[in-house]
């Protein structure tokens, strides 16, 4: 976490960090019924992103981030 985040930032990181989980289920959903390498990249880029936009901020984790 960064310390002395403001709410503002750190809504602000939520809200990317929510959008990366969005891009990623849908990458995933896109790799899995059209076997496109490129989704499959796309969607490991997203979860990396998440997970460190998660790591930085200072709120509660997605339960989506464990399905995924």
């Amino acid at each position: 976490m960064i310390p002395n985040l403001t709410p503002i930032q750190n809504q602000y990181l939520e809200g990317l960090y929510l959008k990366s989980l969005d891009t990623a289920e849908l990458s995933y959903a896109l790799a899995v019924v059209t076997e496109v390498p490129k989704h499959l990249e796309q969607y490991i880029a997203a979860m990396a992103a998440a997970q460190v936009l998660f790591k930085l901020g200072n709120f509660d984790k997605d339960p989506r981030e464990d399905e995924l």
